[in-house]
């Protein structure tokens, strides 16, 4: 049986870019990991503070064993507050590398704005509109990939993780990380779901073109 149940549980709220102090609240697992691992911890600070800026950003949890949904995500409310959502059971490690990936996702919103702007127009269709989501994307999973081999995690962690793998052997080459991605990861269809989300948001403003279904 598929559970899916959200769980609020912590907050990050950081003080504006530059201010002296900062408070940060995570998970007790992730909390107790960035203390055994102080450059994660001052990768996932610096990301947050100075990426984000004065944005506050607020962290939720979820418990779920459907691998079909994304481990993590994010949203932008309008009174400029970042939501991140973050998949509990799992790994320390895997959430850091949930919150390290969804903040840096978070700075691209410039670009995930336009995208949208223009599908809210009806300038393009569902498949391009899912299709520039994903290159965005792979864009901030290239970010991450950089980032980790910099910090060079442990072996335990690397093996207790879902997600190290996926992540660092990822293709910097889109086309071939679309292929990769479908591989690694056989029970998510990354384009059918933001396709959906296109005609849930944009109704059908521009019909997508065929083979748009993610089949």
């Amino acid at each position: 049986m598929k559970i899916h149940i959200l769980i609020i549980l912590f907050v990050i709220v950081f003080g504006r870019l530059g201010a002296e102090s900062e408070s940060v609240m995570l998970s007790p697992v992730l909390t107790e990991y960035l203390a055994e691992n102080p450059k994660m911890n001052a990768v996932a600070s610096k990301i947050l503070r100075e990426g984000i800026g004065d944005w506050p950003v607020e962290v939720f949890y979820f418990y779920s064993n459907d691998e079909s949904r994304a481990r993590a995500f994010h949203t932008v409310a309008r009174e400029r507050k970042i939501f991140i959502f973050i998949r509990e059971n799992q790994s320390a490690y895997d959430q850091f590398l949930c919150l390290l990936y969804e903040a840096l996702n978070a700075t691209s919103q410039p670009k995930f704005q336009k995208v949208v702007a223009e599908a809210s127009k009806g300038n393009i269709s569902a498949e391009a509109f899912a299709e520039s989501i994903m290159q965005i994307e792979h864009g901030t999973t290239m970010r991450v990939q950089d980032i980790l081999r910099k910090l060079s995690p442990s072996e335990s962690d690397k093996e207790d993780s879902y997600l190290h793998n996926r992540i660092i052997n990822c293709p910097a080459d889109y086309e071939a990380s679309r292929e990769y991605t479908k591989r690694v990861s056989p029970n998510r269809d990354l384009k059918k779901e933001y396709i959906e989300k296109y005609h849930r948001a944009f109704g059908g403003k521009n019909e997508p073109s065929s083979g748009a279904d993610g089949n």
